[in-house]
Order: structure tokens, then C-alpha cells, then sequence
């Protein structure tokens, strides 16, 4: 399941061009225990970007720790 959400919003970036810009930003993170949903808000302020998704595929109530330290946005998703 969670290749399926990295394979999908790779997909996205990638149909658009300027999103390569964003996925190749380097950003510092620490999420603990956080909804899905809090969690791409938070990636997309530190990328200085908006996430669109289809909440029916994503599990937006999912709770996901992240911690990245000077990684590129591709990686942290």
C-alpha cells in the first residue's frame, strides 16, 4: 500500500513540470504520530507547495511519523 501512495504521487509530480522543482527541494522534518492528511500539509509548507489528491485512494486518517534531515522532497514522500 504505501508503494501504491509513493508511486501516486510521484506519478503526479512528475505529469507536471514545474513540480520537479519541489520534489528535488531539500527540507528538514520531524512528524510524529500525525494524520496522512497534517502531514502532507506540513511537507507542502516546508516545499513551499500544495499536495492535490484523491482522499478516496489516500487514507487521509492514517497516522505516519516522518523524520528527514536535509533530504529532497522525493525522498521524504
Amino acid at each position: 500500500m504505501k508503494q501504491l501512495i509513493l508511486l501516486s504521487c510521484c506519478l503526479f509530480f512528475a505529469l507536471n513540470s514545474s513540480a520537479q522543482q519541489h520534489l528535488n527541494k531539500t527540507i528538514s522534518i520531524n512528524i510524529k504520530e500525525k494524520r496522512l492528511k497534517d502531514a502532507l500539509i506540513i511537507i507542502g509548507d516546508k516545499g513551499d507547495f500544495k499536495f492535490s489528491y484523491n482522499s478516496k485512494i489516500l487514507p487521509k486518517d492514517s497516522v505516519v511519523s516522518i523524520y528527514a534531515q536535509n533530504k529532497k522532497v522525493l525522498s521524504v514522500l
